[in-house]
């Protein structure tokens, strides 16, 4: 039975064993997929340590609370902007228009599975309404975004 979780800085999420009666913990490494893709890991992550009451041990960058407060910060802040600087599509699936942000007056690229070229723009919207269903990639600034049309 499973308690408490926790999501990670790596974008894991660590979850405790209820009731402090392991020292192992779980971990399902790609949260945001559905299915057996999320590669959920039971018990896999061995800790030293284990809460009082919720039977979690210290996964990567968790504070120990025994310790007192404690913070888990980036090692630096390149860290934080180059996070900043990715680009960013929505909403994605969609049928009217898509929104494309970080990217501001740079020249965006609408390509077809085929890779043909079927819109090129400057603006942060593109127009997607005149287009067929189906996968498109929006390349910009050395970035590439699946988006689906429906």
């Amino acid at each position: 039975m499973y308690d408490a979780s926790y999501m990670g800085p790596d974008g894991k999420l660590y979850i405790g064993n209820f009731n402090g009666l392991s020292k192992q913990m779980s971990r399902i490494d790609n949260p945001d997929v559905k299915g057996a893709g999320c590669n959920f890991c039971p018990r896999c992550l061995r800790v030293d340590s284990v809460y009082d009451w919720w039977g979690a041990g210290t996964p990567p960058c968790m504070p120990n609370y025994s310790l007192g407060a404690q913070e888990c910060w980036p090692l630096s802040n390149n860290d934080i902007s180059m996070k900043n600087e990715e680009l960013e599509v929505y909403p994605n699936p969609t049928s009217s228009k898509l929104i494309i942000e970080n990217a501001k007056g740079k020249e965006k690229e609408l390509y077809n599975m085929q890779g043909q070229l079927i819109i090129s723009t400057k603006e942060n919207e593109i127009d997607v309404s005149r287009c067929s269903k189906g996968v498109y990639y929006i390349r910009c600034n050395g970035q590439v975004r699946k988006v689906v049309v429906d």
